[in-house]
């Protein structure tokens, strides 16, 4: 639920957003807008991808900034992929508490590490019957 209330302000903002909403001079500059497919991905329930989000996707999750959001994507720039949300531990800023409430919201697809892209392929081998 709140989630989704976050996903829908972030489209209002995106789409404009209201008069109210206009920057005030001590304001901090804004990071990247999220992507719209962030924004429907939180809206529907399903999960975010934490290889391949950008900075400001990563800020519509709960407790996310834009200086933890930053510190998520340089971590990854620097360490190669997230494997495991457990990984998510080593980025300072976030503990515990922090990982429980980010973990149900998050995916983590392989990487090639030859092209640090996301990968299509399979990583769990698939039985077929005989």
């Amino acid at each position: 639920m709140i989630t989704a209330g976050l996903a829908l302000a972030a489209l209002a903002a995106q789409a404009g957003g209201s008069p109210a909403s206009a920057p005030t001079p001590n304001a901090r500059p804004a990071t990247a807008a999220p992507s719209t497919a962030a924004l429907r991905a939180l809206r529907d329930g399903a999960r975010i991808d934490v290889n391949r989000a950008s900075a400001g996707d990563l800020e519509l999750l709960p407790g996310v900034g834009p200086t933890l959001a930053k510190r998520i994507v340089s971590h990854r720039a620097t360490h190669g992929p997230f494997g495991r949300a457990e990984d998510l531990l080593q980025v300072h800023g976030i503990g515990q508490r922090t990982l429980e409430r980010l973990a149900p919201l998050l995916e983590f697809r392989a990487v090639s590490p030859a092209t640090n892209q996301a990968s299509n392929i399979q990583t769990t081998p698939t039985v077929t019957p005989k």
